[in-house]
């Protein structure tokens, strides 16, 4: 794209597509090669094709353990005291993935093909709704074939993960020409520290509209009848939409695991998520509710967009106003689900949508017609696998060849234990 862009510059666009036509034709599959490959060997030599890793649509949440696993698990976690950390215990061989956490943290490129469709949603809060299903598919991709129930291997401090997604280009995209280049997104991840455990990641397509750049925190606390674990209060994503300038700031909920020791493991989402887009001056709020220890139901998920501030008039007065030292009961700080957060105050902010159901399966979105009346809508949101099994059926997944692998990348570090697993 880039010297496709610097060919316009200097030649003009039609000398610049035949250049690019000409760079196309030399692009010749090898037997057995289809051409998405060939582009990847030609512009991305040292990467090998990869298993894409797509599970079943809807995610496997229950495992029954056997005699002995329920016998090694009872011996590893006996001992701890109600709010320890997991950090420290030795857990059977079984409990584990065989790949690190950087490596199962690649998984989110699976979701390439549905991000880049969100930049064709013209509305603002439609968008939202999209980021909002957005990041309930990242919960049931990180929860693909069980892998809920496996912990994957802990990160060494300085271990780095890089993949490639590559997807056809859109026949009705204003860049395609025949034999034009897929769509690659880019993604690495690199292990900053264990005490407590960060990872940072990023992951790109621009050609496609999108950038994604991650801080996680991770921990584990054991709370005797369940153990809670996950990304911390302190991850955040930033995901960035370049056509329309935006930046969504996503907060993820904890997993809770329940049952451990009766011998029948649930793994579910816990807490709130939030997803907050100061540009458009939206945000989402997500609670996640679990079975307790009595009763209830698992994989519960409710929420609702809110119009924050609703129009770049009024957050200028707010910057004014805050720039005259003046605060009253108008301006107390606002939550990402839109409540000001000093004593009794009403919400602040018109609810656009509400949202109920199965973070597993599927959402029901219902338009918030208000006091003032309007016409109802309501549709409902496949959030399982099912639209990114659909969407990536063509993408391929690229993983660092063994001869271009650094000695700290994921691959190489865990080779033996891998094996040995």
């Amino acid at each position: 794209a880039s010297e496709r862009l610097s060919l316009e510059q200097s030649q003009g666009a039609e000398s610049a597509a035949a250049a690019w036509r000409a760079l196309a034709n030399t692009v010749t599959p090898k037997r057995g090669e289809t051409r998405l490959q060939a582009w990847i060997r030609v512009l991305h030599a040292g990467y090998v094709r990869a298993p894409l890793g797509l599970g079943r649509a809807l995610p496997q949440v229950e495992v029954a353990l056997s005699a002995e696993q329920l016998e090694l698990v009872r011996l590893a976690i006996g001992h701890l005291r109600n709010g320890a950390s997991l950090d420290s215990v030795s857990l059977p061989a079984f409990v584990y993935q065989d790949r690190s956490l950087l490596q199962r943290l690649g998984d989110l490129g699976l979701s390439s093909p549905y991000l880049a469709s969100i930049k064709q949603i013209d509305s603002a809060p439609r968008r939202m709704v999209a980021v909002v299903q957005w990041v309930l598919h990242v919960l049931n991709i990180n929860a693909m074939d069980g892998a809920l129930l496996r912990l994957p291997l802990t990160p060494l401090p300085g271990e780095v993960h890089r993949e490639l997604f590559a997807l056809p280009r859109p026949t009705d995209d204003d860049t395609s020409l025949p034999g034009s280049p897929p769509l690659v997104t880019h993604f690495v991840a690199e292990h900053l520290g264990s005490s407590p455990h960060a990872t940072g990641f990023y992951m790109t397509n621009r050609d496609a509209g999108f950038v994604a750049n991650g801080s996680l925190v991770f921990d584990s606390v054991y709370k005797g009848w369940c153990i809670e674990g996950g990304p911390s209060s302190a991850s955040v994503i930033d995901l960035m939409f370049l056509a329309h300038s935006e930046v969504y700031t996503v907060t993820l909920p904890l997993m809770r695991a329940t049952g451990l020791p009766l011998g029948s493991v649930a793994v579910d989402y816990v807490g709130e998520a939030s997803v907050v887009c100061p540009s458009s001056g939206l945000a989402a709020t997500l609670n996640f509710e679990s079975r307790g220890l009595f009763g209830g139901s698992f994989h519960n998920v409710s929420g609702r967009v809110v119009e924050v501030v609703s129009s770049e008039a009024e957050r200028e007065r707010e910057r004014e106003r805050e720039g005259d030292g003046e605060r009253g009961d108008d301006e107390l700080p606002v939550t990402p689900g839109g409540e000001r957060t000093g004593p009794d105050s009403p919400p602040r902010g018109k609810t656009l949508f509400t949202l109920s159901g199965k973070w597993n399966d599927s959402v029901r979105v219902e338009r918030d017609v208000g006091e003032g009346g309007g016409d109802s809508e309501a549709w409902e949101l496949d959030v399982s696998n099912a639209t990114i099994l659909a969407m990536a059926a063509n993408m391929e997944r690229y993983g660092a060849a063994d001869d271009n692998c650094a000695e700290f990348e994921s691959a190489k570090v865990w080779r033996e234990t891998v094996t040995a697993l």
